[in-house]
């Protein structure tokens, strides 16, 4: 079954595991995370527009409290709950691709005689 987060849909949670992996991209080449999570919640609201505004709350203050959420949803995949990726970044940036493609067969229902060859343009066994 997929890996998906409580409170985002299967969509949401397979972009934001792509955001994982690039904000562990970003770590490892030594740039500025902030400023890659700033870019990408702005690219994020861009798609899926503002969150819903609480009565007795303002735009600004639901903004932020979004922003938080996605954020620490990016780190939590990032780092497996924790602190840190662990033993290395690039290894859990393998691990996050493994799972990826694991939950986009079961969310898309890809045919059983699906393979990485196909996918890649080799030869289907």
């Amino acid at each position: 079954m997929p890996n998906i987060r409580p409170g985002w849909t299967p969509k949401q949670s397979v972009y934001l595991r792509l955001a994982a992996i690039e904000f562990l991209r970003v770590s490892l080449a030594g740039h500025e995370t902030n400023e890659y999570l700033n870019a990408f919640f702005e690219e994020w609201v861009a798609t899926y527009g503002n969150p819903t505004v609480r009565e007795g709350s303002t735009l600004e203050a639901a903004m932020a409290l979004h922003k938080t959420r996605v954020i620490t949803t990016i780190r939590w995949y990032a780092f497996r709950g924790g602190n840190g990726p662990g033993k290395s970044k690039m290894a859990r940036i393998h691990k996050l691709k493994h799972c990826l493609e694991r939950d986009l067969y079961y969310l898309w229902d890809l045919p059983e005689d699906y393979s990485k060859s196909a996918a890649r343009g080799g030869p289907v066994s």
